[in-house]
């Protein structure tokens, strides 16, 4: 079985993950191929890229990007018939859900990790253990699934490029998408304004002792 795996920051445990499933497709949403340096992917795995400027992190509040990848990875998943897809958790924790959403699948968030069981019939159940409020729940349910994976608690050390496959690079019309079928931007990113505090002045102790009053204060 195929399983996309979305190439990110700290995304170890989501490269384990996939590849403890099946055969691991990598896919990144990315300008360059520097994404995949360093990433410890197994040997022959396949490689996508895919970009586009309306992807582009610095024209969008991390949301709406999020929402956009959604959609783009959706694609990318049919195109290439991964019935379950591996992601980290991501800066706002709406890709996994937006991701299942598009794809009509179970999502399954904070996965510390997964497996496949054979059953009797010859077919096979997917397991997933997941962080829960009170310890670890699993799951068990048909291996078609979004799951958001954990990142490591600690940075993970460097590991040596693996020589694979050449990344191949889509543009959004190898997924029959164009930037103007990609969700509307709902937020502004706007720079972070800076507070000043300034002590409050009050004409005589009368207006002070009155607006602590109003304050509840006696």
């Amino acid at each position: 079985m195929k399983v996309l795996v979305i190439i990110s920051p700290q995304c170890e445990r989501a490269i384990a993950v996939a590849a403890s499933l099946g055969e691991p497709v990598a896919l990144a949403i990315a300008a360059d191929d520097s994404v995949f340096a360093g990433q410890a992917l197994p040997e022959g795995v396949e490689r996508f890229r895919i970009w586009d400027e309306a992807l582009s992190p610095s024209k969008l509040h991390p949301v709406d990007r999020e929402s956009c990848m959604a959609v783009v990875i959706a694609q990318a998943a049919r195109r290439l018939g991964t019935p379950v897809v591996v992601l980290t958790e991501s800066q706002t924790g709406l890709l996994g859900a937006a991701l299942a959403e598009q794809l009509n699948l179970a999502h399954v968030s904070e996965v510390v990790s997964a497996k496949l069981q054979p059953t009797a019939d010859d077919e096979s159940l997917l397991h997933v253990r997941r962080r829960g409020l009170r310890g670890i729940q699993v799951l068990c349910g048909s291996p078609q699934a979004v799951l958001s994976v954990l990142p490591p608690l600690t940075e993970s050390p460097a590991v040596p490029e693996v020589t694979g496959n050449a990344v191949v690079e889509w543009s959004l019309a190898e997924v029959s998408l164009v930037a103007g079928e990609l969700p509307a931007p709902q937020l502004q990113v706007s720079a972070q304004s800076v507070r000043r505090h300034r002590p409050r002045l009050f004409i005589g102790a009368e207006a002070l002792v009155e607006r602590l009053r109003r304050d509840g204060l006696d």
